[in-house]
């Protein structure tokens, strides 16, 4: 399991994989703008606290700079919690190009509580998170630490 430190360090990571140059025009599939989110009936809406669990992602090669791994096919696993129900989820982790293009980002990168949509990913048996408003939790380390 990735600590939570690091767990930015290794989404960029993901992010900086190499990848075909482009230039930043981009639109929301359809259904999947914010707004086309909020308003689509097959969606989850949950209000609860999303749990960072673990990253994953295929390394193909270490970053000239940092010599940190380089990764493809990331994702975020989690947990959304409230109360007693939990949410299983995953996330698609953020790629180079929606990171220098300043995209938002659909779901939280740590700890975080808010509202999230959700569509049922079956091939992971797993709730994928498609948009999220809401704020990161403080770093456990730090709560402990008080």
């Amino acid at each position: 399991m990735v600590k939570h430190g690091l767990l930015i360090a290794a989404v960029l990571a993901a992010a900086l994989a190499p990848q075909a140059a482009s230039a930043c025009s981009w639109s929301y599939s359809d259904g999947y703008s914010p707004d086309d989110i909020k308003q689509r009936v097959d969606v989850e809406r949950v209000r609860g606290t999303f749990r960072f669990a673990e990253f994953r992602g295929t390394p193909i090669a270490a970053s000239d700079e940092t010599g940190e791994p380089l990764y493809t096919d990331a994702v975020i696993l989690g947990r959304i919690e409230r109360g007693t129900g939990k949410w299983h989820t995953v996330m698609d982790a953020p790629t180079a190009f929606q990171m220098d293009c300043a995209m938002p980002v659909r779901g939280p990168l740590a700890d975080a509580t808010g509202t999230f949509w959700l569509e049922r990913d079956r091939a992971l048996h797993r709730w994928r998170i498609i948009w999220w408003e809401g704020e990161y939790a403080p770093a456990r380390q730090a709560a402990a630490a008080q």
